[in-house]
Protein backbone atom coordinates (compact mmCIF):
# COMPACT_ATOMS: atom_id res chain seq x y z
CA UNK A 1 0.00 0.00 0.00
CA UNK A 2 2.88 2.36 0.77
CA UNK A 3 3.78 2.14 -3.33
CA UNK A 4 -0.02 3.04 -4.25
CA UNK A 5 0.79 6.77 -5.20
CA UNK A 6 4.09 6.26 -6.70
CA UNK A 7 2.38 3.24 -8.76
CA UNK A 8 -0.62 4.70 -9.58
CA UNK A 9 1.68 7.75 -11.22
CA UNK A 10 3.74 5.51 -12.98
CA UNK A 11 1.03 3.12 -14.64
CA UNK A 12 -1.15 5.94 -15.45
CA UNK A 13 2.38 8.32 -16.99
CA UNK A 14 2.61 5.15 -19.35
CA UNK A 15 -0.66 5.01 -20.79
CA UNK A 16 -1.33 8.46 -21.04
CA UNK A 17 2.14 10.47 -21.95
CA UNK A 18 1.92 9.44 -25.34
CA UNK A 19 -0.75 12.15 -25.60
CA UNK A 20 1.49 14.87 -24.47
CA UNK A 21 2.72 14.52 -28.16
CA UNK A 22 -0.82 15.67 -29.29
CA UNK A 23 -2.16 19.15 -30.58
CA UNK A 24 -4.85 21.23 -30.07
CA UNK A 25 -7.70 20.85 -32.81
CA UNK A 26 -11.72 21.75 -33.32
CA UNK A 27 -13.63 22.18 -30.25
CA UNK A 28 -10.44 22.78 -28.30
CA UNK A 29 -9.69 26.25 -30.75
CA UNK A 30 -13.23 27.05 -29.89
CA UNK A 31 -13.38 26.89 -26.32
CA UNK A 32 -10.30 28.96 -26.41
CA UNK A 33 -11.84 31.61 -28.57
CA UNK A 34 -15.44 31.77 -26.41
CA UNK A 35 -12.84 32.40 -23.17
CA UNK A 36 -11.02 35.17 -24.99
CA UNK A 37 -14.64 35.80 -26.18
CA UNK A 38 -16.73 35.84 -23.20
CA UNK A 39 -13.74 37.52 -20.60
CA UNK A 40 -12.88 40.16 -23.26
CA UNK A 41 -12.64 43.78 -21.00
CA UNK A 42 -15.29 44.92 -23.61
CA UNK A 43 -17.91 42.28 -22.22
CA UNK A 44 -16.39 41.55 -18.43
CA UNK A 45 -19.10 43.54 -17.50
CA UNK A 46 -21.76 41.68 -19.12
CA UNK A 47 -20.42 38.19 -18.39
CA UNK A 48 -18.17 37.46 -15.69
CA UNK A 49 -16.08 34.43 -14.20
CA UNK A 50 -18.73 33.12 -12.09
CA UNK A 51 -21.27 33.97 -14.45
CA UNK A 52 -19.89 32.27 -17.39
CA UNK A 53 -18.93 29.68 -14.52
CA UNK A 54 -23.16 28.70 -14.71
CA UNK A 55 -23.51 28.34 -18.31
CA UNK A 56 -23.64 24.81 -20.08
CA UNK A 57 -20.10 24.91 -21.56
CA UNK A 58 -18.60 27.60 -18.88
CA UNK A 59 -16.03 25.30 -17.61
CA UNK A 60 -14.72 24.01 -20.43
CA UNK A 61 -14.54 27.81 -22.05
CA UNK A 62 -12.09 28.87 -18.71
CA UNK A 63 -10.32 26.37 -17.54
CA UNK A 64 -9.05 26.58 -21.61
CA UNK A 65 -8.50 30.05 -21.25
CA UNK A 66 -6.76 30.23 -17.87
CA UNK A 67 -4.24 27.69 -19.59
CA UNK A 68 -3.83 30.20 -22.58
CA UNK A 69 -3.02 32.44 -20.59
CA UNK A 70 -0.48 31.22 -18.19
CA UNK A 71 1.05 28.63 -20.55
CA UNK A 72 0.16 30.18 -24.19
CA UNK A 73 -0.96 28.12 -27.00
CA UNK A 74 1.99 25.36 -26.10
CA UNK A 75 -0.16 22.21 -26.51
CA UNK A 76 1.46 19.61 -24.84
CA UNK A 77 0.48 22.02 -21.12
CA UNK A 78 -2.50 21.75 -21.85
CA UNK A 79 -2.55 17.46 -21.78
CA UNK A 80 -0.56 17.36 -19.07
CA UNK A 81 -2.99 19.72 -16.98
CA UNK A 82 -5.46 16.90 -18.45
CA UNK A 83 -3.53 14.64 -17.28
CA UNK A 84 -3.62 15.91 -13.54
CA UNK A 85 -7.33 16.24 -13.78
CA UNK A 86 -7.79 12.84 -14.75
CA UNK A 87 -5.55 11.59 -11.75
CA UNK A 88 -7.56 13.50 -9.27
CA UNK A 89 -10.41 11.92 -10.40
CA UNK A 90 -9.17 8.69 -10.13
CA UNK A 91 -8.24 9.13 -6.75
CA UNK A 92 -11.84 10.11 -5.87
CA UNK A 93 -12.48 6.49 -6.28
CA UNK A 94 -10.90 5.54 -3.50
CA UNK A 95 -12.91 6.64 -0.53
CA UNK A 96 -15.96 5.79 -2.73
CA UNK A 97 -15.13 2.46 -3.52
CA UNK A 98 -13.41 1.45 0.34
CA UNK A 99 -17.11 2.61 2.01
CA UNK A 100 -19.03 0.64 0.05
CA UNK A 101 -16.56 -3.07 -0.06
CA UNK A 102 -14.72 -1.69 3.03
CA UNK A 103 -11.02 -3.18 1.22
CA UNK A 104 -8.14 -1.61 0.18
CA UNK A 105 -6.80 -4.15 -2.43
CA UNK A 106 -10.48 -3.05 -4.20
CA UNK A 107 -10.30 0.38 -3.44
CA UNK A 108 -6.29 0.92 -4.90
CA UNK A 109 -7.06 -1.45 -7.88
CA UNK A 110 -10.31 1.36 -8.80
CA UNK A 111 -8.14 3.43 -8.53
CA UNK A 112 -5.65 2.39 -10.76
CA UNK A 113 -8.25 1.04 -13.24
CA UNK A 114 -9.68 4.68 -13.33
CA UNK A 115 -6.01 6.20 -14.49
CA UNK A 116 -5.27 3.72 -17.05
CA UNK A 117 -8.39 2.77 -19.22
CA UNK A 118 -9.75 3.99 -21.99
CA UNK A 119 -13.12 4.91 -20.69
CA UNK A 120 -13.60 8.39 -21.18
CA UNK A 121 -10.26 8.69 -22.95
CA UNK A 122 -11.97 11.83 -25.45
CA UNK A 123 -11.61 14.00 -22.35
CA UNK A 124 -7.94 13.50 -22.90
CA UNK A 125 -7.26 13.42 -27.13
CA UNK A 126 -10.18 15.88 -26.95
CA UNK A 127 -8.79 18.12 -24.46
CA UNK A 128 -10.95 20.85 -23.62
CA UNK A 129 -12.95 17.66 -22.14
CA UNK A 130 -10.78 17.79 -19.39
CA UNK A 131 -13.55 19.58 -16.51
CA UNK A 132 -15.17 15.92 -16.78
CA UNK A 133 -12.31 14.48 -14.90
CA UNK A 134 -13.07 17.17 -12.03
CA UNK A 135 -17.01 15.75 -12.32
CA UNK A 136 -15.80 12.98 -11.97
CA UNK A 137 -14.06 13.70 -8.72
CA UNK A 138 -17.17 15.84 -7.56
CA UNK A 139 -19.64 12.67 -8.29
CA UNK A 140 -17.73 10.28 -6.48
CA UNK A 141 -17.81 12.34 -4.17
CA UNK A 142 -21.94 13.17 -3.74
CA UNK A 143 -22.14 9.24 -4.47
CA UNK A 144 -20.36 8.73 -1.16
CA UNK A 145 -22.19 11.38 1.26
CA UNK A 146 -25.59 10.53 -0.96
CA UNK A 147 -24.98 6.64 0.13
CA UNK A 148 -24.16 7.79 3.29
CA UNK A 149 -26.99 9.61 4.15
CA UNK A 150 -29.51 7.40 3.37
CA UNK A 151 -27.33 4.36 5.49
CA UNK A 152 -26.64 6.53 8.91
CA UNK A 153 -30.36 8.85 7.70
CA UNK A 154 -28.27 11.89 8.57
CA UNK A 155 -30.02 15.33 6.31
CA UNK A 156 -27.03 17.17 6.74
CA UNK A 157 -25.04 14.83 4.99
CA UNK A 158 -27.81 14.39 2.45
CA UNK A 159 -27.95 18.20 2.10
CA UNK A 160 -24.35 18.26 1.37
CA UNK A 161 -24.29 15.88 -1.12
CA UNK A 162 -26.91 17.90 -2.95
CA UNK A 163 -24.52 20.70 -2.87
CA UNK A 164 -21.65 18.19 -4.83
CA UNK A 165 -24.61 16.72 -7.31
CA UNK A 166 -24.61 20.70 -8.03
CA UNK A 167 -21.39 21.36 -8.59
CA UNK A 168 -20.36 18.15 -10.48
CA UNK A 169 -23.45 19.66 -13.19
CA UNK A 170 -21.89 23.14 -13.05
CA UNK A 171 -18.81 21.61 -13.81
CA UNK A 172 -20.25 19.73 -17.07
CA UNK A 173 -23.57 19.73 -17.27
CA UNK A 174 -23.58 18.50 -20.98
CA UNK A 175 -21.67 15.47 -20.04
CA UNK A 176 -23.27 13.52 -16.99
CA UNK A 177 -26.75 13.73 -18.39
CA UNK A 178 -28.03 10.32 -17.03
CA UNK A 179 -27.21 11.39 -13.53
CA UNK A 180 -30.57 12.16 -12.44
CA UNK A 181 -32.37 9.19 -14.11
CA UNK A 182 -29.11 7.45 -12.11
CA UNK A 183 -30.03 8.45 -8.92
CA UNK A 184 -33.79 8.08 -9.32
CA UNK A 185 -33.35 4.15 -10.27
CA UNK A 186 -31.12 3.99 -7.27
CA UNK A 187 -33.64 5.01 -4.97
CA UNK A 188 -36.19 2.67 -6.55
CA UNK A 189 -33.77 -0.31 -6.47
CA UNK A 190 -33.09 0.79 -3.06
CA UNK A 191 -36.86 0.43 -1.68
CA UNK A 192 -37.32 -3.05 -3.88
CA UNK A 193 -34.74 -3.91 -1.86
CA UNK A 194 -35.45 -3.19 1.88
CA UNK A 195 -39.18 -3.52 1.43
CA UNK A 196 -42.43 -1.20 0.83
CA UNK A 197 -42.44 -0.07 4.76
CA UNK A 198 -43.86 3.39 5.53
CA UNK A 199 -40.15 4.49 7.12
CA UNK A 200 -39.09 3.30 3.77
CA UNK A 201 -41.78 4.79 1.21
CA UNK A 202 -41.41 8.22 3.58
CA UNK A 203 -37.39 8.06 3.31
CA UNK A 204 -37.68 7.47 -0.55
CA UNK A 205 -40.59 10.40 -0.77
CA UNK A 206 -37.91 12.83 0.98
CA UNK A 207 -35.05 11.82 -0.80
CA UNK A 208 -35.79 12.31 -4.55
CA UNK A 209 -37.98 15.40 -3.18
CA UNK A 210 -34.69 17.05 -2.23
CA UNK A 211 -32.84 15.82 -5.15
CA UNK A 212 -35.42 16.94 -7.72
CA UNK A 213 -35.77 20.83 -5.76
CA UNK A 214 -32.09 20.52 -6.00
CA UNK A 215 -31.81 19.66 -9.94
CA UNK A 216 -35.10 22.17 -10.22
CA UNK A 217 -32.99 25.02 -8.60
CA UNK A 218 -29.89 24.58 -10.90
CA UNK A 219 -31.59 24.47 -13.62
CA UNK A 220 -33.18 27.97 -12.82
CA UNK A 221 -29.70 29.60 -11.28
CA UNK A 222 -28.80 28.95 -15.00
CA UNK A 223 -31.60 30.41 -16.44
CA UNK A 224 -31.20 33.27 -14.15
CA UNK A 225 -27.75 34.11 -15.09
CA UNK A 226 -29.09 34.00 -19.15
CA UNK A 227 -32.10 35.96 -18.52
CA UNK A 228 -31.15 38.70 -16.08
CA UNK A 229 -27.83 39.18 -17.74
CA UNK A 230 -29.02 38.96 -21.48
CA UNK A 231 -26.49 36.70 -21.98
CA UNK A 232 -28.33 34.51 -24.64
CA UNK A 233 -25.06 34.82 -26.54
CA UNK A 234 -25.36 31.82 -29.10
CA UNK A 235 -21.66 32.83 -30.25
CA UNK A 236 -20.82 30.89 -27.18
CA UNK A 237 -23.12 27.81 -27.64
CA UNK A 238 -25.61 26.30 -25.52
CA UNK A 239 -25.24 29.33 -22.85
CA UNK A 240 -28.90 27.97 -20.88
CA UNK A 241 -27.99 24.83 -18.85
CA UNK A 242 -31.78 23.56 -19.72
CA UNK A 243 -30.57 23.21 -23.36
CA UNK A 244 -27.14 21.90 -22.54
CA UNK A 245 -27.77 19.56 -19.96
CA UNK A 246 -31.78 18.14 -20.14
CA UNK A 247 -33.94 19.77 -23.20
CA UNK A 248 -30.92 19.04 -26.07
CA UNK A 249 -30.71 15.22 -24.31
CA UNK A 250 -34.46 14.93 -25.05
CA UNK A 251 -34.39 15.83 -28.20
CA UNK A 252 -31.63 14.32 -29.63
CA UNK A 253 -33.09 10.65 -28.24
CA UNK A 254 -36.38 11.51 -29.92
CA UNK A 255 -35.03 12.10 -33.37
CA UNK A 256 -33.24 8.80 -32.68
CA UNK A 257 -36.20 6.70 -31.76
CA UNK A 258 -38.36 8.38 -34.73
CA UNK A 259 -35.36 7.79 -37.22
CA UNK A 260 -35.93 3.82 -36.38
CA UNK A 261 -32.75 4.03 -34.54
CA UNK A 262 -32.46 2.34 -30.98
CA UNK A 263 -28.88 1.80 -30.50
CA UNK A 264 -28.49 4.64 -28.37
CA UNK A 265 -29.80 2.90 -25.81
CA UNK A 266 -26.98 -0.24 -26.14
CA UNK A 267 -24.42 3.17 -25.18
CA UNK A 268 -24.07 1.51 -21.32
CA UNK A 269 -23.09 -1.92 -22.08
CA UNK A 270 -20.67 -0.64 -25.35
CA UNK A 271 -19.34 1.29 -22.88
CA UNK A 272 -18.72 -1.82 -20.41
CA UNK A 273 -17.25 -3.28 -23.62
CA UNK A 274 -14.86 -0.60 -24.15
CA UNK A 275 -12.69 -1.76 -21.06
CA UNK A 276 -11.30 -4.11 -22.85
CA UNK A 277 -11.29 -3.05 -26.58
CA UNK A 278 -11.04 0.81 -26.81
CA UNK A 279 -14.04 2.90 -28.81
CA UNK A 280 -11.34 5.26 -30.89
CA UNK A 281 -11.70 6.42 -34.64
CA UNK A 282 -8.03 4.84 -34.69
CA UNK A 283 -9.75 1.78 -34.77
CA UNK A 284 -12.52 1.97 -37.36
CA UNK A 285 -11.40 0.75 -40.59
CA UNK A 286 -13.80 2.63 -42.39
CA UNK A 287 -12.37 5.82 -41.03
CA UNK A 288 -9.09 4.78 -42.36
CA UNK A 289 -7.94 3.15 -38.88
CA UNK A 290 -7.50 -0.37 -38.50
CA UNK A 291 -8.96 -3.04 -36.87
CA UNK A 292 -8.13 -6.19 -34.82
CA UNK A 293 -10.07 -8.44 -36.67
CA UNK A 294 -8.33 -8.01 -39.92
CA UNK A 295 -6.58 -11.34 -41.43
Amino acid sequence: MKLFIPLLIILSFIAISPSFKMGLYGDDWIAIWRSIYALDPNHLGQWGYLAHFLTAYGSFNLIMGFITKFFGFTDVYFYIISYIFRIIGALSFYPLIFYITKSKYASVFAVLFFSVTSIGLEATNWVFNMPVYLAVATFNIFLLLFIRSREEENNKLFILSMAFFMLTTFIASVRITGVPAFVLLSEAFWIITVGFSVSAIKKVLFRTTGFLLAFISLIFISNFVGFMGKYQDYLLGNVNMWDGFFSSGIKISSEMITAGRIDFLFYPIINLGGMVLPILDVLNPALGGVSFFEK
